[in-house]
């Protein structure tokens, strides 16, 4: 993940170059993780909460390819994928997971990345709605994190 904060930042250097900027980026987001609630502690929360949703992702789209039609995303799934994209599947572990484990939800970010811009509205199908069986409500203060969260954890 290093390596990527320092290739996005300075596409012009090379590898080594753009690991030490990577370091040095991803140091500055580490200093927010106590404020974010991320401690060893949470961890386990953290995870579990990653791996539930991206089961009721998987759940979903085995009967829908997006998320809300059959045919084309709408923006929805586009403020989707940039959590899933940019926090996660470029990432190699959290990537390994996602294709290892929920292999449409790999799919998903992948189609959905790989769509060209259009100017034709989105498709007229029906809207389905997916109701998940949430996991048993958790105890008073227990830690409520969303999935991009998850890549902080190695030390991004």
């Amino acid at each position: 993940m290093q390596y990527q904060f320092g290739k996005t930042s300075r596409p012009d250097l090379p590898y080594q170059q753009q690991l030490a900027v990577g370091r040095k980026v991803a140091s500055h987001f580490s200093g927010m993780l106590p404020a974010l609630g991320i401690c060893a502690g949470s961890q386990p929360a953290i995870e579990g909460r990653f791996h539930w949703q991206l089961a009721v992702l998987q759940q979903h789209l085995q009967q829908l390819p997006y998320l809300l039609s059959s045919s084309s995303p709408c923006i929805a799934d586009f403020g989707l994928m940039g959590p899933l994209y940019a926090h996660l599947y470029i990432d190699p572990l959290p990537s390994y997971l996602i294709k290892c484990t929920v292999p449409l939800v790999a799919d998903y970010i992948e189609r959905a990345c790989s769509i060209a811009p259009t100017s034709q509205p989105a498709g007229k199908d029906p809207i389905v709605a997916l109701q998940p069986q949430h996991p048993q409500q958790p105890a008073e203060g227990q830690l409520h994190v969303g999935i991009i969260i998850i890549c902080c954890l190695e030390g991004c």
